[in-house]
């Protein structure tokens, strides 16, 4: 529970750092206050959150990395692959001179679906309409994705790990959990076409996504999902139940795709539930 809470915390930081135009050093300064206090709370040793904040400070702030830094330059790109290098060189000399140890670096890579702000503001992009989320203000039809521009996202998740490889980090986790779009696909009944109705066909984006991190990256490289595996939603707006069982988890689905990503590579999984935003005594 404090893992997942600190998690929740820390990705809450992130989400407001992406919102924002423009990273200023104030941004970063407030910032890393909150990730301080998070760690705190969740009783990381006092004197290593104090060297790890002292030295993140001093690199990002010391060295005026942020007067032109964009939330967009943090996306893996090619054209921002010298600058993702710079970072997993920081985090592992600020972590190793910090505390003694090395950290696995895992890259997430996701699409923020119906939570998409490419602009500051919402813009959602939805795999299908989900009256629990949208209640009375549907959004427009316009802003389901299609079959072709996933097909486009399945090619892109075998680019973003070849990159996170290059970049040095460790492994990517193929984010599939809290209502963003992998994750809201699992449960995308009532789409039409190739990644709606069926279990092959709910799954398929996910699936396609997986196969194309792995073609892309080496043996050592790591892929590896956090993943959802009861969204706390009846059917057919959530995943792990059925027509017949309302709330009650049924796991022959989620199990069922964990074996076909294991036979596929998988390795290493982080399971989770719910949605912190709409049912967070579930999540």
């Amino acid at each position: 529970m404090a893992f997942e809470s600190l998690s929740e915390k820390l990705q809450n930081v992130f989400k407001n750092l992406r919102s924002k135009g423009r990273l200023t050093e104030a941004d970063v300064k407030a910032s890393l206050k909150e990730v301080k206090m998070a760690l705190l709370e969740a009783d990381v040793n006092f004197k290593v959150v104090k060297q790890f904040i002292n030295a993140v400070t001093e690199r990002a702030v010391g060295q005026d990395v942020l007067n032109s830094l964009t939330p967009g330059q943090m996306v893996i790109r090619k054209d921002t692959l010298d600058s993702l290098k710079s970072l997993t060189e920081m985090i592992r000399e600020t972590a190793h001179r910090s505390t003694g140890t090395v950290p696995l670096l895992i890259l997430q890579a996701t699409h923020s679906g119906r939570y998409s702000k490419p602009n500051g503001y919402p813009e959602p992009i939805i795999a299908y309409h989900n009256p629990i989320f949208e209640k009375d203000k549907p959004i427009a039809d316009t802003a389901i994705i299609s079959d072709d521009r996933l097909k486009e996202l399945e090619e892109l998740y075998g680019e973003a790990a070849h990159l996170a490889e290059e970049a040095g980090f460790d492994g990517v986790d193929i984010k599939a959990c809290h209502r963003y779009l992998n994750c809201e696909l699992l449960s995308a009944y009532t789409r039409d076409g190739e990644y709606g109705g069926s279990f092959e066909n709910r799954t398929r984006f996910f699936r396609n996504a997986y196969a194309n991190a792995k073609a892309n990256v080496g043996d050592d490289f790591i892929v590896t999902s956090r993943m959802n595996i009861y969204d706390g939603f009846p059917y057919p707006y959530g995943f792990g139940v059925t027509e017949e069982s309302g709330l009650q988890p049924v796991m022959d689905e989620p199990i069922k795709l964990i074996g076909i990503l294991k036979d596929m590579g998988l390795q290493m999984l982080d399971i989770t539930l719910g949605n912190p935003y709409v049912n967070p005594h579930v999540n």
